[in-house]
């Protein structure tokens, strides 16, 4: 199967590129981890845990490439890319693919095929992919990324955006599982500094953590979901709330994030973000502090300290992160 998705791959784009590729942009990103974990009393070299995608000592690029002909912008291909280190596991380096897919501009609706993420809450409109602030993904509900499709459709104040996908999120496995998502949103951040969305999940999902196949048990999950966003001024404030069953498990989520952010071109951000989850009955806080400094157009400079109430537990992690720009332009 991988052999087969790594041979379709360097068909579509030798396809593209022959047919009526153009306007090419690749970059190369790098970062560096390095933490305390006060329970264990070591240095860590991840933000979340060792079988997490995010975030590890990785180098890897991000590329995109713009498709049309004389008549129209027909869509894009995104691939981004990194290989991983890891500090204890079985394979010390680890191949991640984050965007691996297509995106068609069609008259009604965009379509995305590939490893896309569901349409699903406040991750189905953000990139989390270099930041250290854990979304819902990496606490068991929903995926980050998963292997399917997607259709988007934008109207005049609101937007609908459906998928279809494995439910298996990083790693590509069909075991009978499957994923549907569907979110539907009011406002658009970047014309009236808001959005407010309600979503739904459904699956028959497999048990992944990062890249790893937990096991072969199928999850039966069913979420309702409930997000918004809104800036004003100096601040940034981010709400998603799940409701619903994975398994026979009910559960209740909440996740705040308010970020401050200062100087020009907001080089500096302060975050704090509470996560609050309970299941069954058992009540699970924990509060991130979070520090953001661009020090240069190339690289960024992040903390963060989580503190775990239930586990009563305590993180420092810090991070250097490069991405810069190797090549604008046309094929």
């Amino acid at each position: 199967m991988k052999k087969f998705a790594w041979f379709s791959l360097l068909m579509f784009l030798t396809m593209i590129e022959n047919l009526i590729a153009n306007d090419m942009i690749f970059n190369l990103e790098g970062q560096g981890i390095i933490g305390y974990h006060d329970k264990t009393d070591k240095l860590i070299y991840y933000s979340d845990s060792q079988k997490s995608e995010m975030q590890k000592p990785s180098l890897g690029f991000d590329y995109l490439l713009n498709i049309s002909n004389s008549n129209r912008n027909i869509g894009s291909f995104s691939l981004q890319y990194r290989l991983a280190w890891n500090e204890n596991g079985n394979q010390k380096f680890e191949h991640q693919f984050y965007n691996a897919f297509f995106k068609y501009k069609g008259s009604i609706a965009d379509l995305s095929i590939g490893h896309i993420k569901p349409a699903f809450g406040f991750n189905s409109y953000t990139d989390n992919h270099a930041l250290l602030l854990h979304n819902f993904s990496m606490h068991g509900m929903g995926y980050d990324r998963d292997w399917g499709a997607s259709l988007y459709k934008e109207f005049d104040k609101s937007n609908l955006n459906v998928s279809a996908t494995l439910g298996s999120g990083m790693p590509f496995y069909i075991k009978d599982n499957y994923l549907v998502a569907g979110r539907y949103g009011y406002g658009y951040i970047n014309e009236e500094n808001y959005t407010f969305g309600v979503s739904l999940f459904h699956g028959e999902n497999l048990d992944t953590h990062g890249y790893h196949l937990m096991n072969d048990h199928l999850m039966t999950s069913n979420y309702l979901g409930l997000d918004g966003r809104y800036l004003w001024n100096y601040f940034e404030s981010n709400v998603d709330i799940i409701l619903g069953k994975k398994e026979n498990t009910n559960i209740k989520a909440l996740m705040f994030r308010q970020t401050l952010n200062l100087m020009e071109e907001n080089k500096l951000k302060f975050d704090i973000q509470p996560v609050w989850v309970k299941s069954e009955g058992n009540d699970n806080l924990k509060l991130a502090l979070g520090v953001s400094y661009r020090l240069h157009p190339d690289i960024t400079l992040r903390t963060l300290f989580e503190h775990d109430y239930d586990a009563n537990d305590n993180y420092a992690i810090f991070q250097i992160y490069f991405y810069k720009n190797i090549f604008t332009g046309s094929l």
